[in-house]
């Protein structure tokens, strides 16, 4: 199941990729322990 935010205005978001995008660059994102293994690695490469 794909989500689409579809009620999300543009300024949010553009706060949620910034979010995002810090997470990613920090060095230890987090991956959630539920994802499978395909799941983790498709994850990283968002």
């Amino acid at each position: 199941m794909k989500a689409n935010f579809e009620e999300l205005d543009e300024e949010t978001r553009k706060y949620m990729l910034q979010e995002f995008e810090a997470e990613q660059n920090s060095g230890n994102p987090y991956i959630s322990p539920l994802l499978s293994d395909i799941g983790k690695e498709g994850f990283q490469n968002l």
